[in-house]
């Protein structure tokens, strides 16, 4: 069962607006996650990959994507160095997405993901943890995928 709302915690979270998150659900994935400030970071990563219209073409998804607080919270070291080297950055990409359509609450468990590592996600104090990021803005819906926003890089 896929929520029809999405549910963001809004101090954790720089503002979605209700029009942002509309106009993802028009879109696929890929394209939503580039046109989308509040995710720009991950946009980058999709943007240096390649990988956009990969994912735009995916029949299904759920994508784990680190909020732009949590890409700077890397350090401008580290994110320059991701930036700028596709290979980390597709790695990274491929840890993200599982290959089907999962609710905040049905993605508690393990799941392969597309670069057949796994995330796992569990219930903890209230929210919800996936390889150990919060998960601060959950059910996000776009024509083919499900998006999540953490708030830390996952581990």
């Amino acid at each position: 069962m896929i929520p029809k709302e999405s549910v963001c915690d809004t101090e954790a979270l720089a503002p979605a607006t209700l029009t942002n998150l509309r106009l993802m659900a028009k879109k696929s994935a890929g394209t939503a996650l580039e046109e989308n400030f509040d995710y720009s970071m991950m946009g980058d990563v999709l943007r240096l990959t390649g990988a956009r219209s990969e994912v735009d073409s995916m029949q299904e998804a759920t994508i784990i994507v680190p909020s732009n607080r949590a890409f700077a919270d890397m350090g401008p070291e580290r994110y320059f160095d991701l930036s700028k080297d596709s290979k980390k950055s597709r790695v990274l990409l491929d840890a993200s997405i599982i290959p089907q359509r999962l609710s905040s609450r049905e993605i508690v468990g393990r799941h392969e993901t597309i670069g057949h590592g796994t995330i796992s996600g569990s219930a903890e104090n209230g929210s919800v943890v996936v390889n150990r990021a919060r998960i601060i803005c959950s059910d996000i819906q776009t024509l083919n995928a499900t998006i999540h926003i953490v708030e830390k890089m996952m581990e």
